[in-house]
């Protein structure tokens, strides 16, 4: 058993040891000793077996500890945007869209990794309505003020890509330093008698390898543990660092961004929504914006996207700017300076940790060879330099706002000497109100000058002038050097609560309510006793009072003129017409009265009622009434089911007094002609009769109509560019509306040239010739706008749509089909002659389609003596023969 002579040495290394402020110092006479006593025993030059050698040498051993982090460990979650913001896009008139299976107007955001939508990412529209009121608040300002209820606004949800962060999950923190141990050996130079030479060897140990050795094996070092700070760590897990980084950048532009501590957050998880569907948090996506917000349209803009990274880096920099310590900003724990040291970029590769203030020490065992063994501790002298207190970021010096903000006292210590020592930093003989202050060390090099940075807390909210003093002292405990200071403190300033209604409890007053509030004004001056009020100062019900009198006066005076203008009636009308819409009852014949300037009589005698329309094929086109400059025309629009005339400028219109004014603003002429319209608005409050230019006796009851101004110069017709134009100041506008067969009970006066103003019985044929004007009008399909002229049918070629064949077969059919029912009727008439004066019943044909005999009827006869099928025959056997030389109608 081979036993040695050691020494095990137990120390303390404190943190920040940057330099070898203390040694050991071994005096080694000889080593391998076979009795451990030096010099050797034997002779190791003459005897073979002698291990043992005189070194005549001196070992220093030299300790060194770098400083200590607590390094939190970083999870990769995912990537964020820093800023999500609104955008708005308005509309009119229901354009607004924001189905997921549609085109909405905000558009969709797709998965890069397959291109797929998003859900959610359509955003949302918000609208008026007909009860929307002016006063209340709207997202994205949206005017919902009178008569603007059809706005519209769509909100969509962007990322703006200059805020891009990665987002990491901390974990528990650990501490980290590193310990070293140098060996440094002093001998004899076998090759230069009378010089020496050294080595050195290190060994060096860490939390994470604990033990070593040197080279030769001449000294072990282990690390037993840490003494317990005074200080804890920042109790950082399960919290969120988000890490600037820049879109699209290359490796060097993300490493210059990642290496930016300054801008790295550090964000509770209850801030963060990592799926990206809860508002005002780090991470609101697009579930949250269209989904997770109650009354989203009543909210204000970017309402859900609060708190957003930018929006926290933003706060902070305010504080930092004010002097006060941020929040979230990871430099916070940095002692008050840029963060430098709070984290770590190396290759792309990046960590957390944060520094630790006050002073942290390791347990080391070190086992030596030694002889005589000799500690040694290096002193020298120092200097306070300066001690000053400031805000954060060293915005302002000389004091602090009181527990609102914290104080950072900056010390810079000189070593003075010409040796390396070690320091320690201590503040004491505070005031009251101060937190006691935990001391630091480090170790400083000759003639050099290092800064200590402390955080001064208050424990009062009052302005104070407080002082400390400094004290340094070195490794042996002798005070080097001392320094007061003094700093003042303002008084924390209480925001004040937010303004609010008065509570109004004055009902709790026993007097009563206090003279002019609402409720003294109540009891004291009736609603109607306006002079009381405004004596009284009680405006308010003053108005209130004026308004109740005002109003329904005004009311009764509105209601007077109306029923003396006759726009009651029509008001009434129209309301009774939008709840019980007609279905277009043809007008009753009536006793007509006696034209003007024509020839023809009045017809006498009841006339049966046509049939309202059930087919399409009973109307051509519907027709819409529009000008440019002076000039108006007709022209195709709508769905030929409609069978009306709806001019545009007419839809809104709610009575004929308005429907007037509006064409005579067109500039339609000056002398007053009829138009005939199946509106019917129009047709239940327009009076009848009244003579054609050429017509004679005018019907109590005629077609609905109303009074215009005559048409405009005539303009030349274009050819092959569909309807003709019209003109003439005698002509007559008689726009789509009833089907021809439905006009039979509509008088004319003395012939066409007169217009349809008369009193006697139209017949089927003679509406189709007096709708279409002339043969050449009554091409099937073309629409219903050719005129009747003064004296003659005024022939104007109507070249035939496209989309009108199908209506112009249809019309071919229909004429052919009351062509026949004409002659059935004309037998029908003599055989009722005929039985009539046998003294035998007769049945009457009703000329109106698919209309079946009616027995005990009878038909009226035309002035005369002629019957009503003679002219009616005529005039359809003359336009179907016109019809058959154009080609466009061949007899069976």
């Amino acid at each position: 058993m081979t036993c040695s002579k050691k020494m095990v040495v137990l120390m303390t290394v404190e943190s920040n040891k940057l330099q070898a402020t203390d040694s050991f110092a071994l005096d080694v006479k000889c080593v391998d000793s076979p009795t451990d006593t030096c010099p050797c025993p034997c002779n190791y030059a003459t005897d073979p077996f002698c291990k043992c050698r005189d070194l005549n040498e001196t070992v220093v051993v030299e300790v060194t500890k770098s400083p200590a982090y607590y390094v939190y460990p970083l999870t990769y979650r995912k990537q964020f945007n820093g800023r999500p913001f609104e955008a708005t896009i308005s509309y009119t008139g229901g354009n607004c869209y924001d189905n997921f299976l549609g085109n909405p107007s905000c558009g969709f955001a797709y998965y890069p990794a397959n291109n797929t939508k998003i859900p959610d990412s359509q955003g949302f529209c918000c609208s008026c309505q007909l009860t929307s009121s002016s006063n209340e608040q709207r997202r994205g300002d949206l005017d919902c003020g009178w008569l603007a209820w059809w706005n519209e606004m769509a909100h969509c949800l962007r990322f703006d890509t200059k805020w891009d962060h990665y987002g990491y999950a901390i974990d528990e923190a650990q501490t980290s330093f590193h310990l070293n141990v140098a060996l440094k050996r002093t001998f004899p130079n076998p090759l230069s008698p009378g010089n020496t030479s050294t080595a050195t060897e290190v060994v060096t140990v860490s939390p994470s390898v604990v033990s070593g050795v040197s080279n030769t094996g001449r000294i072990a070092a282990k690390l037993e543990g840490d003494l317990a700070a005074y200080q804890q760590a920042p109790q950082l897990a399960g919290q969120w660092v988000f890490v600037p980084t820049l879109a699209g950048s290359t490796r060097e532009q993300q490493h210059v961004a990642t290496g930016k501590f300054r801008d790295w957050l550090l964000v509770p998880p209850t801030m963060v929504s990592e799926d990206g569907t809860q508002c005002d948090k780090v991470g609101s996506s697009y579930t949250a914006f269209r989904s997770g917000q109650a009354n989203a349209c009543f909210m204000p803009k970017d309402s859900c996207l609060r708190n957003s990274i930018s929006e926290l880096w933003t706060a902070d920099e305010q504080l930092i700017s004010s002097g006060r310590t941020p929040i979230y900003r990871l430099q916070r724990y940095g002692g008050g300076t840029d963060a430098v040291q709070q984290g770590k970029v190396e290759s792309n590769r990046f960590l957390m940790q944060l520094p630790i203030r006050g002073i942290t020490k390791s347990l080391v065992t070190l086992t030596m060879d030694a002889g005589d063994l000799t500690f040694v501790t290096k002193t020298s002298p120092a200097e306070v330099v300066q001690a000053k207190v400031c805000t954060y970021d060293n915005k302002t010096c000389g004091g602090f706002e009181s527990m609102a903000a914290r104080g950072y006292l900056y010390v810079d210590v000189k070593n003075k000497g010409y040796v390396d020592a070690g320091y320690t930093v201590g503040i004491t003989n505070c005031t009251d109100g101060i937190l006691p202050i935990l001391a630091q060390y480090s170790s400083i090099q000759a003639q050099d000058t290092k800064q200590f940075a402390f955080e001064i807390r208050m424990t009062t909210q009052e302005s104070t002038n407080s002082s400390c003093a400094v004290l340094v002292s070195g490794d042996t405990g002798v005070v080097a050097s001392t320094k007061g200071f003094s700093f003042y403190t303002n008084e924390t300033i209480i925001e004040a609560p937010p303004l609010q209604s008065d509570p109004e409890d004055e009902f709790d007053d026993p007097e009563g309510p206090k003279k002019g509030s609402p409720e003294w004004c109540s009891e004291e001056c009736n609603l109607f006793n306006v002079v009381c009020s405004a004596k009284n100062g009680c405006f308010g019900r003053m108005a209130k009072g004026i308004a109740s009198i005002a109003g329904p006066a005004a009311g009764v005076v509105g209601i007077l003129v109306a029923a003396r203008t006759g726009y009651l009636s029509i008001a009434f009308k129209a309301v009774s017409w939008l709840l019980c819409p007609p279905r277009n009852p043809p007008p009753q014949p009536q006793k007509g009265g006696k034209g003007s300037g024509g020839s023809g009589k009045s017809g006498k005698g009841d006339r049966r009622r046509s049939t309202a329309m059930t087919s399409e094929d009973e109307c051509d086109a519907v027709v819409t009434l529009s000008t440019t400059g002076k000039s108006g025309k007709l022209a195709l629009a709508g769905d030929p089911s409609a069978c009306a005339l709806q001019p545009y400028s007419l839809q809104r219109s709610n009575s004929l007094q308005r429907a007037q004014e509006m064409l005579a603003a067109m500039g339609l002429g000056n002398s007053m002609r009829r138009m005939l319209y199946s509106n019917p608005i129009f047709a239940s409050q327009q009076p009848s009769g009244g003579g054609g230019g050429g017509g004679g006796g005018g019907s109590p009851h005629g077609p609905p109509s109303m009074q215009i101004r005559a048409l405009p110069p005539p303009v030349a017709p274009v050819p092959m560019l569909g309807p003709p134009q019209f003109s003439g100041p005698s002509n007559w506008l008689i726009p789509a509306g009833p089907s021809p067969a439905d006009l039979h009970s509509y008088g004319t006066g003395g012939g066409m040239g007169g217009g349809m103003g008369g009193g006697m019985a139209v017949s089927p044929m003679q509406a189709i010739h007096a709708m279409y004007g002339s043969p050449a009008a009554g091409y099937m399909g073309a629409p219903q706008q050719m005129l009747p002229g003064p004296a003659q049918p005024q022939l104007q070629q109507a070249i035939v749509p496209a989309q009108s064949q199908h209506a112009m077969q249809q019309r071919v059919l229909q004429v052919q089909a009351q062509l026949q029912q004409v002659q059935q009727a004309r037998q029908q008439q003599l055989a009722a002659q005929q039985a009539a004066a046998m003294g035998q019943p007769a049945g009457v044909f009703m000329p109106q389609q698919a209309q079946q005999m009616v027995p005990g009827q009878q038909m009226a006869q035309m002035p005369g003596g002629q019957l009503a099928g003679d002219s009616t025959l005529l005039a359809a056997n003359q336009l179907l023969q016109q019809l058959q030389q154009q080609g466009v109608y061949r007899p069976q």
